[in-house]
């Protein structure tokens, strides 16, 4: 059975933070994380902290900070 590109979703990253595992999935247009989507990583960040967090850097895939 063929599944629909749209339909198709990879794990992107998955982060401990403050003892509780995090999966984010990322979509042909955004990701999305617990049944909720969002344009950015950082927005995701922002989801699971409260706070401003440059996505990328959050998840681990480049330092904080201009590279």
């Amino acid at each position: 059975h063929r599944v629909d590109r749209r339909q198709r979703q990879m794990c992107i990253r998955d982060r401990d933070w403050r003892g509780e595992r995090h999966e984010v999935w990322v979509k042909e247009e955004g990701f999305n994380y617990r049944g909720r989507d969002f344009a950015s990583l950082s927005q995701v960040a922002f989801a699971i902290t409260g706070t401003k967090w440059n996505g990328p850097a959050f998840f681990g895939q480049r330092k904080a900070g201009r590279p």
